[in-house]
């Protein structure tokens, strides 16, 4: 039978801390598709732009929609 290996205290805490809220951003573009950006609310905006997902906003539905 397989264990996991014991987790150091970082590790430990790292697994245990909680994901920070995400916020998203919709910029509207006249001459293409509107693009919305998911980022933590304190993120820089050359971080929110190179490390979070961005995605035309008409790929995305409405989370009652999908219930």
């Amino acid at each position: 039978m397989a264990t996991d290996p014991p987790q150091d205290a970082a590790e430990h805490a790292r697994l245990d801390h909680r994901p920070e809220p995400l916020e998203a951003t919709v910029v509207r573009y006249e001459n293409g598709p509107d693009r919305c950006t998911v980022s933590p609310r304190d993120v820089d905006r050359d971080r929110q732009l190179t490390a979070w997902l961005s995605v035309n906003a008409a790929a995305l539905v409405a989370l009652e929609e999908t219930r």
